[in-house]
């Protein structure tokens, strides 16, 4: 007698090798997603802590133009300051990177810092959609993942019940 074989429209049912197979594959993806995410997470704070100092940046700028004379504290580091008589306002210090910096005038230091929060917060709604894209690809595999673990549950149970013979 020939084995029949799923036509168009028919779905073959999964061995239970196959099932144990695919949920592996399954976990598998999940911890690699879960990696992303946290690497994406990580990101998002970096950016946000990134804008939070672009933030206090652009607004010591406006806050010193024009205050020539004004004291100001200065940070030296770990919540420490110095009060300081500021001299002029009419030049920043803006970092390039690569430890290189340039002067400009105030105007322009806060145009960098301008475009700089723009690209930062770019990159973190970049970031965030990433991750949102991501925790959805790992909540669809747990979905996946509980189903198999009911079809196998079932298929356990089922083949336990035809190995009990009435007596």
């Amino acid at each position: 007698m020939a084995e029949h074989m799923p036509g168009e429209g028919e779905r073959r049912v999964a061995t239970p090798e196959e099932l144990r197979e695919e949920a592996a594959r399954l976990l598998a993806e999940v911890r690699a997603l879960e990696q992303a995410a946290d690497v994406l997470r990580e990101f998002a704070l970096r950016t946000q802590a990134y804008l939070a100092e672009l933030s206090a940046a652009g607004s010591t700028l406006e806050g010193i133009t024009g205050q020539e004379g004004a004291e100001v504290l200065v940070p030296i580091g770990a919540g420490s300051f110095i009060r300081v008589r500021l001299a002029t306002a009419e030049k920043a210090i803006i970092s390039l990177g690569a430890d290189v910096a340039v002067e400009v005038g105030l105007d322009r230091a806060k145009e960098i810092i301008g475009e700089r929060a723009a690209e930062a917060q770019k990159a973190l709604n970049d970031y965030l959609a990433r991750l949102r894209e991501v925790e959805l690809a790992i909540e669809a595999r747990r979905r996946r993942l509980r189903a198999l673990m009911e079809v196998s549950e079932l298929a356990r149970r089922a083949e336990e019940g035809s190995k009990e013979v009435p007596g």
